[in-house]
């Protein structure tokens, strides 16, 4: 299978022959649409301004359109929300299938090596789409897959956790070192100066107050960890090693 560099490639150089060849021969689109549910179809700018470069009445479900136009992307417009993008090349007489119910995929060409190309990388486009969406289905209906992906995001919750834990526990040692100072400091044989009173005692309340505040989420961890992190139940049967550095880890 050939890269999308390659066709890329590819698609340039056919561009350069065929306007080098064909610059001032007309090129005619056909196009015929399943599904049709439009009347008219406009040959516009593909991208700025919104140009009309050709008209044509829906005939039969097909439209026929004679153009001399320099080798550029343009865009066939069925409605304001209804659009394909066709590449032209002077003195083609370009061949579609398309659907009205998915502009984006050409069904068929014929006389078109751009567009040709076109359908190439489009289909590869759908296809690579199709086999993730394909993926991305059979792992959301795979137990096992979906019970590793829920515990995965339940231990980093409960990693999270126990670092912001550790963290408000840091802050308390913090505070009781700090209470611990003053004590040294201003009664360092548990006797308190009355001059040192008012200083000692907004201080020790001060660090008193932060170890409440500090203590306060470790309590709340320890009083409910177990209900919202709780790995005993519903284990896989092929992971002891797994679970015996988790039971390590939680125990």
């Amino acid at each position: 299978m050939k890269s999308v560099k390659q066709l890329l490639l590819s698609f340039i150089a056919v561009c350069c022959v065929s306007t080098m060849l064909f610059a001032q021969a007309p090129s005619n689109i056909h196009v015929k649409i399943l599904h049709n549910k439009y009347s008219h179809a406009h040959l516009k700018n593909a991208y700025g301004d919104n140009k009309t470069y050709a008209s044509a009445e829906i005939k039969d479900d097909q439209i026929d359109m004679t153009v001399s136009l320099p080798n550029d992307i343009y865009r066939l417009s069925f409605s304001d929300d209804a659009n394909m993008l066709v590449v032209i090349n002077p003195g083609e007489k370009m061949n579609l299938l398309v659907d009205a119910d998915d502009l984006m995929n050409i069904e068929e060409v014929k006389g078109s090596s751009s567009m040709a190309f076109v359908k190439q990388v489009t289909d590869y486009a759908k296809h690579k789409k199709e086999v993730l969406d394909s993926l991305n289905d059979a792992l959301q209906h795979d137990k096992a897959q979906k019970y590793w992906s829920s515990t995965a995001q339940s231990i980093n919750m409960f990693i999270q956790t126990n670092d912001d834990v550790d963290n408000y526990l840091l802050a308390a040692y913090g505070n009781v070192d700090t209470l611990q100072t003053l004590i040294q400091n201003y009664a360092p044989n548990g006797k308190l100066k009355g001059k040192d009173l008012d200083v000692f005692v907004n201080g020790a309340n001060k660090q008193l107050k932060k170890i409440a505040q500090n203590y306060e989420p470790f309590a709340n961890y320890l009083d409910n960890v177990n209900r919202y992190y709780d790995y005993s139940n519903d284990r896989q049967n092929d992971q002891p090693d797994f679970y015996y550095t988790l039971d390590k880890y939680t125990g």
